[in-house]
């Protein structure tokens, strides 16, 4: 079905818009982009950086085809089709002369397309994005996970920073039992930093923080530093303990527990030979390893990190867990109480819809070859869910776009599910 663009001033604007983001890229200039907004938006956002936003986005996702529309006298919102099947919302406002005064790219919209409505079109299409795709919908009926639509759900996948949900509950665990306590201090120490994502390895050594704000940044913003700082602070054998606590179904795949430090050191900083070496000896030699080895071996450069794009060994040197874990990890952490649920909180990952959700609890992971997204959820009808979804590729990096696409399309079937 073709969706006609009015021809009204923000209709008008909205085609010249399209054309440029469908037509050749070399065409998005400054020059071409100036006459079309209003001197109040280039004050807030300069030509040169409209120009650089859409090129991304035309470079990302075009072309584009109208799918939907809504207007106003002086605005409209275009739902768009891109070329790899997802949609987004364009939100386009003009003021008088028909200058483009506001413009917003939202997105992913899955609740605007027909064709991931049902667990049936949603299952191939996950199962299509990676060679390994690990899913589930679950309610959380008293002390079990309930499946409710489950792919793969009781198979351990590659976790990335997802496995930061066990240091967390580590952590709450001995707050519980009274041998710390929310608003202790923390230092920093130098032997404790990683490399980002995160900040607080940019803290001076000997700075405190309270164990609040460790255990926020490590999930909010998935802050590696905070991570090795709490890690440390608990015991390697706490978070290891907790794993089972919260009924991990294989909790020896993550014996030795790494921490951050230790496998940007193996996956950048050890020789393959030296990696294999690790990946293949038993849970007293890795053991023996990390504290001889690998204890005084410094951080690889961020350089490193940058560039690395490729996976590395993704199926055996990790932190793993499956579906199922990670909704077990969820029910755990939320009889915690209150300070849990809030650091949880604090990111909600993608946009979810807050009155279909009143609580979102979040915690992803990614690395070249590993993306993993997992929710806690309590429905406006206070029936509390937990999704989690994994993709691995040990060939490449997993495309963002439509693993995303399909995550959020997922958290909006589970506010339908009966």
């Amino acid at each position: 079905m073709v969706i006609a663009i009015p021809d009204t001033p923000a209709g008008m604007q909205l085609g010249w818009l399209l054309g440029l983001l469908n037509g050749p890229p070399e065409a998005i200039t400054t020059a071409e982009v100036r006459p079309h907004f209003a001197a109040s938006f280039l004050l807030q956002v300069p030509a040169g950086t409209v120009v650089a936003l859409l090129s991304q986005f035309a470079r990302d996702q075009a072309p584009l085809s109208v799918v939907g529309l809504t207007e106003t006298p002086t605005s409209v919102t275009a739902v768009v089709e891109t070329r790899k099947q997802t949609r987004f919302r364009i939100a386009l406002q003009v003021t008088t002369p028909p200058l483009i005064s506001g413009l917003l790219f939202s997105g992913p919209a899955p609740d605007d397309d027909p064709a991931v409505k049902t667990w049936e079109q949603l299952g191939p299409r996950l199962s299509a994005v990676a060679p390994r795709v690990r899913a589930v919908i679950a309610e959380l009926d008293g002390d079990r996970c309930r499946p409710v639509h489950a792919l793969g759900a009781d198979e351990a996948m590659p976790l990335g920073s997802a496995f930061k949900l066990y240091v967390l509950g580590a952590l709450a665990e001995k707050i519980r039992r009274g041998e710390a306590g929310w608003d202790d201090l923390l230092a920093i120490a130098d032997e404790r930093k990683s490399l980002p994502s995160g900040v607080l390895q940019n803290r001076t050594a000997g700075e405190t923080l309270s164990l609040r704000a460790f255990a926020t940044n490590m999930i909010s913003i998935s802050d590696n530093t905070a991570t090795d700082h709490l890690l440390h602070f608990v015991g390697r054998q706490a978070v290891e303990t907790q794993q089972a606590a919260f009924g991990h179904g294989r909790p020896t795949l993550n014996i030795p527990f790494l921490t951050t430090r230790e496998l940007f050191i193996l996956k950048l900083g050890a020789s393959d030979r030296e990696r294999a070496a690790y990946v293949t000896a038993g849970p007293d030699e890795r053991r023996r390893l990390l504290a001889d080895d690998y204890a005084t071996r410094p951080l690889p450069s961020l350089a490193s990190a940058i560039a690395w794009e490729a996976p590395r060994a993704i199926a055996d040197l990790e932190w793993f867990a499956s579906p199922m874990d990670l909704c077990r990890a969820h029910r755990g952490l939320r009889a915690f109480g209150e300070t849990v649920l809030s650091v949880l909180s604090m990111n909600p990952g993608l946009v979810v819809d807050k009155k279909m959700f009143p609580f979102v609890g979040f915690k992803g992971g990614s690395e070249p070859g590993v993306l993993v997204l997992s929710w806690l959820l309590r429905r406006a009808d206070d029936r509390w869910f937990a999704v989690s979804i994994g993709f691995a590729d040990e060939q490449k990096a997993i495309d963002p776009d439509g693993a995303l696409y399909l995550s959020l399309a997922t958290v909006q079937l589970t506010g339908r599910v009966p």
